[in-house]
């Protein structure tokens, strides 16, 4: 199996999934103290995957977050289909996926720090004309 994938169509994971023998689908998400946190299920029932996969995946946003206001604690982790890969220190075949956080609506959740940090770049840039840019290496030579 290889690392970074790049998929755009559930079918396609889905077809991954069952063509590499994958057991396991991590939804990978940071909530608000920056750590990484994984919800994990069997990739074995197909009917289930493509559930998580289109529909995402019901949490508690309130053991995340703790600007979810009271009684709006029910939030969704959207799978980002473009950002999966082999989870190369699993055991078992192991499937990671990123997510992003959706509020009851399904609209990008305001408080989730991926989008507080958007917004703060996008005001950061339209007001001074800075754009940030980060490049990644794997020495630095």
């Amino acid at each position: 199996m290889q690392g970074m994938l790049r998929f755009s169509e559930k079918e396609e994971i889905v077809k991954f999934v069952s063509e590499n023998g994958v057991k396991i689908l991590n939804l990978c998400h940071i909530p608000e103290d920056g750590r990484l946190k994984t919800l994990s299920f069997s990739a074995t029932d197909k009917e289930r995957l493509c559930d998580v996969l289109e529909l995402g995946e019901r949490v508690d946003g309130s053991s995340l977050l703790s600007f979810i206001e009271p009684g709006k604690s029910d939030i969704y982790l959207m799978p980002r289909l473009d950002k999966a890969f082999v989870n190369p220190f699993s055991k078992l075949p192991t499937l990671n996926v990123l997510c992003d956080y959706l509020d009851e609506n399904g609209k990008p959740l305001d408080v989730a720090p991926k989008n507080v940090l958007v917004r703060a770049e996008e005001k950061l840039h339209s007001s001074s004309g800075i754009a940030l840019k980060a490049w990644r290496s794997s020495s630095f030579i």
